[in-house]
C-alpha cells in the first residue's frame, strides 16, 4: 500500500512539474526564429533588417538566419514583422509570402519553430504576375470570343424561331458579363500564380509553371495536371505522412515505457526530461 502511495504520489508529482514546465514562460521561449530567402531560388538573404514590437532590430547572418527576442511576451502571444526594404548591398525588396506572415504568434516550441520569408527584387513579382496576366487574360478572351461568334452565327441563320433567339441573346449576355468578371480576378489570379514557391512546389506544378512560362497553350498546361497524376501524388504523399505518423507514435511509445520503467527508480529529473520531450 505504501509502495502504491509513493509511486501514486511520484505520478502526481510528476504531472504537476509538467504542467508548471508547459505553462510558465521561460527566457527560452521568448523568441522567434526564422530564415529570409529570395524567393524560389533558395539563396539566403544577408543582411536585411528584422524588427517587430517588443523585440531589438536584428539583421540576417551570412545564411539568412535571425532571431528575435522578446522581453516582455509570452508563447501565444501575437507578433507583427517588419522588413528591411533593402539588404546588405543594397538591393531593393518586397516579401511574396507577406500573407503568411499577417498571422504570427510566439510559439511554444521556439528551438523547433522557424519562419521562412520569401522575398524579390522590387518589381519582379509584378513583373511575373503581369506575364501570367497577359496568359490569363488572352486565353479567357480567344475562349469567350469564340463563343460569342458562335452565336453571332447561328442568330442570322434564317431559320431561327423567337425562342432561340431570346435564349442566344441571353446567352450573348452571360458571356459579355463573364468576361468583364473574369478581368476583375485577372489580376489576383496571376499575383497567385506567381506567389507559388517552386523551391517547394511539386514536380507537377514546377513543369506545369515552366511550360507555362515558355509560352506554352494554358490547355496543353492544364494536361500536365491531369487528375490521375494529382491524385496518385497525393496518396503517395500521404503514405509518406501516415508512415511518418507511426514512427512518432512509436518514438513517443518509448518515451512512455521509458517513464513507466523510471518511476520505480524515483529518478525525478530522468522522468521530468522524458515528459519535458514529449511535450516538446
Amino acid at each position: 500500500m505504501n509502495q502504491y502511495l509513493t509511486s501514486h504520489n511520484c505520478r502526481v508529482i510528476n504531472i504537476l512539474v509538467v504542467v508548471i514546465l508547459t505553462t510558465l514562460p521561460t527566457a527560452s521561449q521568448t523568441f522567434l526564429q526564422g530564415t529570409v530567402k529570395y524567393f524560389n531560388k533558395g539563396k539566403p538573404v544577408v543582411g536585411v533588417a528584422i524588427s517587430a514590437f517588443g523585440a531589438h532590430t536584428v539583421y540576417t547572418t551570412d545564411a539568412g538566419m535571425f532571431i528575435l527576442n522578446f522581453s516582455s511576451k509570452k508563447p501565444g502571444d501575437p507578433v507583427n514583422i517588419s522588413l528591411g526594404v533593402t539588404d546588405i548591398n543594397g538591393i531593393a525588396l518586397e516579401i511574396v509570402n507577406s500573407k503568411e506572415l499577417e498571422n504570427l504568434f510566439l510559439p511554444s516550441n521556439p528551438e523547433n519553430f522557424a519562419i521562412d520569408i520569401y522575398v524579390c527584387r522590387a518589381g519582379e513579382r509584378n513583373d511575373a504576375a503581369r506575364l501570367y496576366y497577359d496568359i490569363l487574360v488572352k486565353t479567357a478572351e480567344a475562349t469567350l470570343d469564340k463563343r460569342l461568334r458562335n452565336i453571332e452565327k447561328l442568330l442570322i441563320q434564317d431559320n431561327i424561331d423567337a425562342a432561340t433567339i431570346t435564349s442566344l441573346q441571353a446567352e450573348k449576355y452571360n458571356l459579355r458579363a463573364e468576361r468583364d468578371s473574369f478581368a476583375v480576378k485577372a489580376e489576383e489570379r496571376a499575383l497567385y500564380i506567381a506567389s507559388i514557391n517552386l523551391d517547394k512546389a511539386s514536380d507537377l506544378v514546377n513543369t506545369a509553371l515552366k511550360e507555362l512560362n515558355e509560352g506554352k497553350n494554358i490547355s496543353n498546361v492544364i494536361i500536365i495536371l491531369d487528375n490521375e497524376r494529382l491524385i496518385e501524388a497525393y496518396n503517395v504523399a500521404h503514405e509518406k505522412k501516415s508512415k511518418a505518423q507511426e514512427e512518432i507514435r512509436q518514438v513517443v511509445e518509448g518515451f512512455n515505457l521509458k517513464i513507466h520503467l523510471l518511476l520505480p527508480t524515483f529518478d525525478q529529473k530522468a522522468i521530468n526530461q522524458c515528459c519535458y520531450e514529449l511535450e516538446r
